[in-house]
């Protein structure tokens, strides 16, 4: 007797589980022996991005006076050992000009967009409570044990209980997820969603 239409969409559900439960163990024992990783590339970035955070800003200025004095004085007197290269270049100094007055805006408006990514990405953490952890640890370079001292202090006006470091690895990691996931979307959503599997 031949299976019905449902039987068989039972049977391949059913299959397609138990494959998806065997997937997930070799992926567990492979993680486990240290075979495999899981990428944290948008976690890395972020932390990169936020440690930037200020050096963007001076960015900004510099360039903002790059393009002033460029106005104001025009090209830069020739130096044999600077060469300006650019593939639509041309012999014109006007040209040579205006392109180097594109490249100091264009680059400008970049780290313009970027600070405001970031900053709108903070803005969605900036109420919690450990909000602090960020700012101490990218902001100010603030070493592990001076953030941990921060939370003891922390606990005990709260009279909670726990772990510092664990704490301060909880709430930086859950942190830095929610800034990931505003700075670079969907992507980043399936990297974390990958880590739980």
């Amino acid at each position: 007797m031949k299976p019905s239409n449902a039987e068989r969409q039972r049977v391949d559900d059913e299959s397609k589980h138990y494959i998806a439960e065997i997937v997930k163990e070799t992926i567990k024992d492979l993680q486990q022996g240290g075979n495999i990783r899981y990428s944290s590339n948008y976690f890395q970035k972020t932390e990169k991005l936020l440690y930037s955070y200020w050096a963007l800003k001076e960015t900004v200025k510099q360039k903002e006076e790059e393009i002033e004095y460029l106005e104001r004085n025009g090209l830069p007197g020739k130096s044999k050992s600077i060469v300006l290269v650019s593939p639509r270049s041309t012999n014109s100094e006007g040209d040579a000009y205006i392109e180097l007055q594109e490249g100091y805006r264009k680059s400008k408006e970049l780290t313009e967009w970027l600070l405001i990514k970031i900053e709108h990405a903070l803005d969605t953490v900036k109420s919690d409570k450990y909000f602090f952890i960020i700012e101490e640890k990218y902001f100010n370079k603030a070493k592990n044990d001076d953030i941990l001292e921060q939370l003891e202090t922390m606990k005990e006006s709260d009279g909670t209980v726990g772990s510092s470091e664990r704490t301060f690895q909880r709430h930086k990691k859950r942190l830095i997820q929610k800034i990931v996931i505003t700075l670079f979307g969907a992507g980043a959503l399936m990297d974390i969603c990958e880590d739980i599997v």
